[in-house]
């Protein structure tokens, strides 16, 4: 069984923040302001919310694309608050919600571990009109990644 001990409270239950939206958390900032929404907003976002909410979570779930690495560089993780690397490329729309999901090729298990990472995380997508054996692939896959980091 896999050490979820960094991931977790010192009861073992887990009380995670999730910050690993992508395209469908512009689509949330678009709804309320007139102008573009920016890659740099995401970012700062989710750098504010690491900051405000890790001291009080056992973990923080970020994805690489817009927050992993500003908030490894700038600290902004509390002691004592795991990081959750998200390894999994969302595929949609521009502004909207994950269609579909791969395991993402610029998301090194290797360097997750060596920055801090405690685990990876990676979104199935369970569709009646796919089938069960491709979802089957991709978590074989992602496996692999955790295999190779030895990461939960």
């Amino acid at each position: 069984m896999a050490d979820l001990s960094r991931i977790s409270r010192a009861s073992g239950a887990l009380a995670m923040v999730a910050v690993d939206q992508r395209e469908a958390l512009r689509g949330m900032f678009a709804l309320h302001q007139s102008t573009p929404v920016l890659d740099s907003q995401l970012t700062k976002f989710k750098l504010d919310v690491a900051r405000e909410l890790t001291p009080f979570a056992s973990a923080l779930l970020v994805d690489q694309e817009f927050g992993l690495d500003a908030i490894v560089e700038q600290g902004a993780m509390a002691k004592g608050s795991g990081l959750i690397a998200a390894a999994d490329l969302l595929i949609g729309p521009a502004g909207g919600a994950a269609t579909d999901t791969a395991v993402d090729p610029e998301v090194d298990p290797n360097r997750m571990r060596e920055i801090g990472a405690a685990g990876l995380k990676f979104l199935v997508l369970w569709r009646k009109d796919d089938s069960a054996e491709s979802r089957l692939n991709l978590v074989n896959q992602f496996k692999k990644y955790c295999e190779i980091a030895k990461l939960p």
